[in-house]
């Protein structure tokens, strides 16, 4: 069947390349489809047919084989399809664009010969170079005419005549007879013309009608023709467009003008646009908006796109988007929180986007998280803005430390400066502090404990082994360990001092109160006050056995 054709294997394997800039005619246009379709493997037309619709296009074998016969010029969107299937890119199809609107001009001669209800009388076009005032005159009567005629008679014109013809009348009568002319015939005059003029023209069209010339111009002409148009103009058209398509005119677009768009675009719309946006130049839109303004279409985001996104962009950037969601909207409209979306990240990231944010909103958001998911971000966060945890309730922060294995969280606190660190460990129940001093060194736990209340640090204390608890006390000065000391337990005190050695042990008796040194001493065993009490000075043995 013709539908079926196979080219030639030897045609095939030729090494055959598609030129769609050669191409300057209809004919010219079918002669290259052929060659792309050569380039592309020979694929029957019902393969080429099959592989359109896997991309979502429809391309019948018989409109296939029609377009690359050269006898009658193809619509553009059967040229695109074409090309696609035969594997062309993005670039490639901007080529082939240009190519079909060439082959389009090419079919209108310099001189044109149109009937039209109009009388016998009026001007018509010849190749000659008119003058001036006979320019002039085409142009009034083309003016004066009915909207309908003067469109016929336009549409008949090599498109540069036309643009010339439409740029000499005012622009609201230009646009009129523009608008009547065929969508092909329209968009070739504008290409035809000036860029500012054809904006001009644009500009007075309804934004659906106006979407529709602007969809079918390659996307460099396109981008010229309504960069040339105000914000809210250009904006309209845009939204008035499918997505995919002003897609591919905004990424050639200036940063700040699209963002200038989006920023007066109706909200919904705006959202859709950027959420068909390649992930790091929606970040570049989103960074040149008013701050308030990206925040309130980030809202409207769908939660996995915004997932998506956030994995995608650098993590500095995604802390700044998300601080200013937090800062111009809280609530997230109540479809997901902050923390539902951090959750939704991995780990990395999301540990990458708290690293980046303001401390006190990555606090905020932690203090909201489920403590196990929590936990597991502190984990692998740099060390350097794990001290966030000090900016969350004591009560929140103790609760993600039950979360973090004991290793983790120990070094999460040797990496703190002092202060935090006594903060942070004064937030983690008995348990975990047991645990955390099992793993750190003696200075660290000496220079935390005795930078806490006496009564705090000897709860710490009390729970842990007599001989760790004893190895702390001794990595401290004498006086700040009997402040602690004494505020211990008395089993605790008796099994501490038991595990020092008697010098040791008696120069921390000799500064408690004497009192409870002395109580401390009763209770012990007598060989091992008797050994303690002969370590002491004189007058301080002979007064706490008259205490004894």
């Amino acid at each position: 069947m013709a539908g079926d054709v196979q080219l030639p294997d030897d045609q095939a394997a030729a090494g055959i390349h598609a030129d769609p800039d050669s191409v300057h005619s209809v004919p010219e246009l079918g002669r290259e489809l052929r060659r792309l379709r050569i380039s592309a493997g020979a694929p029957t037309l019902r393969a080429l047919e099959s592989k359109a619709a896997n991309l979502g296009e429809q391309l019948p074998r018989s409109t296939a084989g029609n377009a690359e016969s050269g006898r009658h010029l193809p619509r553009l969107d059967v040229v695109q399809a074409f090309a696609r299937a035969c594997g062309a890119g993005a670039a490639e199809i901007v080529q082939w664009r240009r190519a079909w609107q060439r082959a389009y001009a090419s079919r209108y001669s310099v001189t044109a010969n149109v009937t039209t209800t109009s009388s016998a009388a009026e001007p018509v076009e010849d190749s000659s170079e008119y003058l001036p005032a006979e320019d002039a005159t085409i142009t009034r009567t083309l003016a004066a005419m009915p909207i309908a005629d003067a469109a016929v008679r336009l549409a008949g014109m090599h498109p540069e005549t036309a643009a010339r013809r439409l740029t000499e009348m005012p622009t609201t009568a230009a646009a009129l007879r523009l608008g009547g002319m065929p969508t092909k015939a329209a968009v070739m005059v504008l290409l035809a013309m000036d860029p500012s003029r054809a904006g001009a023209l644009l500009a007075e069209f309804d934004p659906d009608a106006a979407a529709r010339l602007v969809t079918d111009m390659a996307e460099d002409s396109a981008v010229q023709r309504l960069s040339t148009l105000l914000t809210q103009p250009a904006a309209s058209i845009l939204a008035a467009m499918s997505p995919r398509r002003a897609i591919d005119f905004l990424v050639l677009m200036n940063v700040d003008q699209v963002a200038a768009m989006l920023n007066v675009m109706h909200e919904e719309r705006a959202v859709e646009l950027l959420q068909a946006t390649p992930h790091r130049r929606a970040a570049e839109l989103l960074k040149a908006m008013h701050h308030s303004q990206t925040a309130s279409l980030l809202q409207g985001m769908d939660q996995t796109w915004l997932t998506e996104f956030l994995t995608a962009i650098d993590p500095v950037q995604g802390g700044e988007l998300i601080g200013q969601i937090s800062r111009y909207h809280p609530p997230m409209k109540g479809r997901f929180s902050l923390a539902d979306l951090l959750v939704g990240l991995n780990r990395d990231t999301a540990a990458g986007l708290l690293a980046s944010m303001d401390q006190t909103l990555a606090a905020r958001i932690l203090a909201e998280t489920e403590p196990r998911s929590a936990g597991e971000l502190l984990a692998i966060m740099d060390k350097g803005r794990a001290t966030l945890l000090t900016a969350i309730a004591p009560g929140p922060a103790g609760e993600l430390f039950t979360q973090i294995d004991w290793e983790r969280a120990a070094r999460l606190l040797l990496a703190m400066d002092d202060q935090q660190a006594v903060e942070c460990f004064g937030r983690i129940g008995s348990r975990g502090a047991i645990e955390v001093l099992r793993r750190v060194d003696n200075d660290w736990a000496a220079a935390t404990l005795r930078r806490m209340h006496p009564f705090a640090a000897a709860g710490r204390l009390d729970d842990l082994d007599a001989a760790t608890a004893a190895a702390i006390l001794s990595s401290m000065r004498s006086w700040e360990a009997a402040d602690i000391l004494g505020q211990m337990g008395s089993d605790s005190r008796e099994a501490v001092l038991t595990e020092m050695q008697p010098a040791e042990a008696g120069t921390l008796l000799a500064e408690m109160d004497r009192t409870d040194a002395a109580d401390i001493l009763r209770y012990m065993d007598s060989e091992r006050a008797e050994d303690i009490l002969a370590t002491m000075e004189p007058s301080d043995s002979a007064q706490l056995r008259m205490d004894m």
